[in-house]
C-alpha cells in the first residue's frame, strides 16, 4: 500500500463576496495562524506548512494528537492558531510566544484522504460529514472548524464585533482543488486600517529595487514596540519615493524593543540585514484586525513628520490630520499616499 504524502492546499480567491441569499455558500472562521496539512500513515505523522516546509518540531503536541485518532491513514487540512485572552487567533502571539506560553488549537477543516479513499473529488459537505465522524473523539488541540449556514448576515456581523479576522465562503458542493486559488472559496475580510511607525526596512531580494519590506510598530508605555512587517501593495514609483526618504532617515540603532523579534520556537531568528530609520514616518497597511497585524499585510498609504507619540489607535486622530491636510495619489493597485 503506497504511503500518503503531502498535499497541496487548495486558497481562497480575493474575490467579491457572494450575496448572502445564495444557498449555495457556508461560511467559516478566517483563522490567524499557519497553514497545516496533517499526513498520517500508521503511527508516523507529518506537519507541513503550506509550502511543504516541515512543522512536526514546532508542533509536537499536534503531531502527538493526529497520531492518536482513530484511522490508520488519513491527509487533514487546517489552520494551526495560538489563542489570545478572548480566544482568538493570533498570527503576532504565535510569532512573539514562547514554547508552552500560550493555548495552541489544530482548526481542521478538510479531509482530503482517508485509508485507501481519495476524498477530494466529493462536494464539500460530504467530506465535513466524514471529517465529524473522524474527529469525534479527537483531543486537544485538535478541534474541527465551525460553518454555519444560515442567518449569515447575523453571524458574520457578530464575528467581525468579537475581533474576528475574517470569514471564508465556501461552495457547499465544491470538491477539493489541490494547489489551486479557486473561486469556489472566497476571502472575507474584515481589516481596519490602522496607523504604524515606521522603524526600519529589510534589504529587497531578486529584481526587487528599493526596500524588501516596512518594520513597523507602534508606541506602548512610551516604547517602540515591533508588530510585523508590510512588503507588498507597493509600486515601483511609490517604492522609489519611500525609500527615498527612509534613507534620508538611516540611523545605525534600531528603535525597536530588542526583544520584540529574538528567535524562539514560532519564528526563523531575529531581523537580519535590516536597515534602521528615524521613526518619525507612519504606514497604514491595509490588514489590521484585532489589536494586531497580519503577516499578510499589504501597504495602504504613508505619511510623514507625524509626532513621535503614536499609539496603536485605529481610525487616530492623525490619521484624520492626513487626510484633512493631505495630497493624495491614488495608484492603480490601490496604494493611496498621504504627504503632509
Amino acid at each position: 500500500m503506497p504511503r500518503l504524502s503531502f498535499l497541496a492546499p487548495m486558497k481562497a480567491a480575493t474575490a467579491e463576496a457572494p450575496a448572502l441569499s445564495d444557498r449555495r455558500w457556508l461560511y467559516e472562521v478566517k483563522f490567524d495562524g499557519y497553514r497545516g496539512i496533517a499526513v498520517k500513515n500508521e503511527g508516523r505523522v507529518a506537519l507541513f506548512s503550506r509550502n511543504r516546509n516541515r512543522l512536526d518540531a514546532r508542533f509536537p503536541e499536534i503531531v502527538a494528537a493526529v497520531a492518536g485518532l482513530p484511522c490508520r491513514r488519513c491527509v487533514l487540512d487546517g489552520e494551526i492558531c495560538a489563542l489570545d485572552p478572548q480566544g482568538r487567533s493570533s498570527f503576532q502571539l504565535i510569532q512573539n510566544a514562547e514554547e508552552g506560553s500560550v493555548p495552541l488549537v489544530y482548526y481542521v477543516f478538510d479531509l482530503l484522504k482517508e485509508g485507501e479513499e481519495d476524498l477530494r473529488p466529493l462536494p464539500l459537505m460530504e467530506r465535513k460529514a466524514r471529517l465529524d465522524t473522524l474527529l469525534l473523539r479527537a483531543r486537544d488541540p485538535i478541534r474541527p472548524s465551525v460553518f454555519f449556514t444560515r442567518n449569515v448576515k447575523t453571524v458574520l456581523a457578530r464575528m467581525k464585533a468579537v475581533g474576528a479576522e475574517g470569514a471564508v465562503a465556501k461552495v457547499k458542493d465544491s470538491a477539493y482543488e489541490t494547489g489551486c486559488r479557486s473561486p469556489n472559496w472566497v476571502k472575507i475580510r474584515f481589516s481596519l486600517q490602522q496607523e504604524f511607525v515606521i522603524g526600519g526596512y529589510t534589504e529587497p531580494r531578486g529584481s526587487r529595487s528599493g526596500f524588501g519590506a516596512l518594520l513597523i510598530g507602534y508606541h506602548q508605555e512610551g516604547k517602540l514596540v515591533y508588530a510585523s512587517k508590510v512588503g507588498t501593495g507597493f509600486t515601483a514609483k511609490t517604492l522609489a519615493e519611500i525609500f527615498r526618504l527612509l534613507q534620508a532617515r538611516e540611523r545605525g540603532k534600531s528603535p525597536f524593543l530588542a526583544h520584540e523579534y529574538k528567535r524562539n520556537r514560532w519564528t526563523r531568528g531575529p531581523l537580519t540585514r535590516a536597515h534602521w530609520v528615524r521613526p518619525d514616518l507612519v504606514a497604514i497597511p491595509s490588514s489590521w484586525a484585532c489589536g494586531r497585524t497580519s503577516r499578510r499585510s499589504r501597504w495602504f498609504a504613508s505619511r510623514w513628520f507625524v509626532p513621535g507619540n503614536l499609539s496603536a489607535n485605529p481610525g487616530g486622530r492623525y490619521f484624520q490630520w492626513g487626510l484633512a491636510f493631505g495630497a493624495f495619489f491614488l495608484s492603480s493597485r490601490g496604494c493611496l499616499l498621504l504627504r503632509a
